[in-house]
């Protein structure tokens, strides 16, 4: 079977060879370079290209050796190495041939069974050809990050496309709050892959988030307090799909003691945002009630949203009494009340079970991506080198093949540094990340890897956002906890490199374009708010510098919020 796919993909390529020939075409460049993927049996393999759509040049269903998806397996389970099924290749063609990405289960019902008692995977070998033209893009967005802070990217029509991105520092004032000169001295610090990490994570998303942090970059200048800038655009957005009308965001009840308190949603299911079981203030529920019962409006229960989320939470509707016995006493002789938010959210679809054991194998240049939909990643075993002469083979001369015996012992420990406990990552199989195990033989990277359950999330208000618009673009400035306290602010250029992109030279090179108001323009529209919009235009802040492009540059916080004003219903 090996010896006949062999022969038959070597045909196939002396004719494309020939052909280009006949033609005068260079070929070298002309296919891209193939990628390879290996899915343990009852998972699901997943075939993607980021241009072009897919073109499967080899497949088979069973086993060829005793080590790939081994973990946990009984060996009388892996003995069979002589294990193919010659209709894979058709199997997996009809389902992703001339598709951008495509998926399938690998097991009996999609193949059948072609060894009995073995436990199998699945390989597949695909380029990606033909690329259509890219759609056109939207003005250029640009967003900063300050270190260990979240960036988004967002787009409202079409998906994100990323131009450049630095982690690093290239000026002393951007991100600077608070901190002391030695940290934001270096102005020379620039991090190459930037790029490549920002694009991996979000090109052809509508929305994305990454942490500004040096787990997801490395440290490019240790001792320096970084930032990360991100320039993108939003290409053209398919057409719409149709979607259900829209759920309420909030909802508040208010329910007197003793009296029964009812929670429902006509679409999805209750999520509960606040809720507090005592007296805030002396009007709500005070109808025929004593004036020493209603004294008391520093009267809360910490423990109040637990118990009704506990009750509510993932249901369409609860009830419950608004009761000493349901949520204790808090403050005795005060007559109480029950203030609970909350929201109906879209209910989530059964989870899959978690996979326990996925295997990514990925040709030498090329990015090996794991991934978990839920848990974080736990690498099991991992080698950059070569074991046996098929895996990335297409094209390549014989010498590049014959060492076989090509495995690297750190293989394991670089791997799980980049990719134990996210939920994703990327790693380029190549010689500057894992060194060279074997000089002159073309390798591959082969990772197993599990899901394993994720730690409690530990949600942390950040200290400081910093947003930079393009002149012409809304500003949108945002809390999820507190309100918005600005710190600094600039309309105008301080670098040539900031949102710049399609820009004549003229309109970039005055650096020391500053306006002394935008702080107070800014701070009136967006203080003790939870979010506020502004478009960075001369109207809004009149024009500091004629003939330059401009942008605006905002350092804020979020801070402690008010005490809640009293809900009624």
């Amino acid at each position: 079977m090996a010896q006949s796919l062999y022969f038959s993909l070597l045909v196939i390529a002396l004719s494309s060879i020939s052909e280009c020939f006949r033609l005068n075409f260079i070929c070298d460049n002309a296919v891209p370079s193939e990628k390879v993927v290996v899915t343990c049996e009852s998972q699901t393999a997943s075939l993607s290209c980021d241009q072009g759509t897919i073109k499967v040049l080899s497949a088979n269903y069973g086993r060829t050796d005793r080590q790939t998806c081994s973990t946990g397996r009984p060996d009388d389970q892996l003995t069979n190495v002589q294990c193919s099924l010659s209709t894979s290749l058709s199997v997996v063609a009809s389902r992703c041939d001339g598709k951008a990405n495509c998926s399938i289960v690998a097991e009996n019902a999609a193949f059948t069974d072609p060894c009995g008692g073995t436990y199998k995977y699945l390989t597949v070998s695909y380029e990606c050809v033909a690329p259509p033209p890219p759609a056109p893009l939207e003005p250029s967005l640009a967003v900063v990050t300050c270190e260990s802070q979240t960036a988004f990217l967002s787009c409202v029509q079409g998906v994100i496309k990323v131009l450049s991105a630095n982690y690093g520092r290239t000026d002393s004032k951007t991100c600077s709050t608070g901190r002391p000169d030695n940290e934001l001295s270096n102005v020379q610090c620039t991090q190459s892959t930037s790029l490549s990490v920002v694009a991996s994570r979000c090109d052809g998303k509508i929305s994305c988030s990454i942490v500004a942090e040096n787990a997801a970059f490395m440290d490019p200048c240790g001792g320096t307090y970084k930032y990360l800038t991100v320039s993108y655009k939003c290409v053209a957005p398919p057409p719409p799909s149709p979607s259900p009308s829209p759920v309420p965001s909030e909802k508040a009840v208010v329910t007197c003691e003793s009296q029964t308190a009812s929670l429902s949603c006509d679409q999805g299911t209750i999520k509960v945002l606040s809720a507090n079981y005592g007296r805030t203030d002396r009007q709500t529920c005070s109808t025929g009630r004593p004036d020493d019962q209603l004294t008391n409006v520093q009267c809360s229960l910490s423990t109040s949203l637990s118990v009704v989320a506990s009750r509510c939470d993932g249901k369409t509707s609860c009830s419950f009494i608004a009761e000493n016995a349901a949520f204790t006493d808090p403050c005795g002789g005060t007559y109480k009340y029950l203030t609970v938010s909350y929201k109906c959210v879209a209910p989530p679809p059964p989870p899959p079970p978690v996979p326990s054991e996925k295997a990514v194998v990925t040709c030498e240049s090329q990015t090996a991506f794991l991934s978990c939909d839920q848990g974080t990643i736990k690498v099991l075993s991992a080698n950059y080198g070569r074991t046996d002469r098929q895996t990335c083979s297409t094209g390549r001369p014989d010498n590049q093949l014959t060492n076989v015996q090509c495995s690297l012992s750190t293989s394991l420990n670089v791997v799980a540094i980049r990719c134990d406990g996210k939920t994703s990552c990327s790693i380029v199989a190549e010689n500057a990340a894992f060194t060279d195990p074997c000089g002159g033989t073309y390798k591959y990277l082969t990772v197993s890897y599990e899901c394993v359950a994720p730690p409690p999330p530990s949600p942390v208000v950040p200290s400081e956002k910093a947003v930079v618009t393009c002149e012409s673009q809304t500003a949108s400035l945002s809390c999820d906890q507190g309100t918005i306290k600005v710190l600094s602010a600039n309309y105008g250029r301080t670098d040539r490199q900031t949102c710049s992109t399609g820009k004549p030279s003229n309109q970039i090179s005055n650096v020391q374009c500053t306006q002394s108001t935008s702080l107070s323009v800014v701070a009136t529209r967006c203080d003790e708010k939870t979010s506020c919009s502004i478009v960075a235009e001369n109207a809004a802040f009149t024009d500091p510098c004629g003939g330059t492009y401009k942008y605006l540059t905002v350092s804020y916080e979020c801070v402690a919020p008010p005490p809640p004003s009293p809900e009624r219903l």
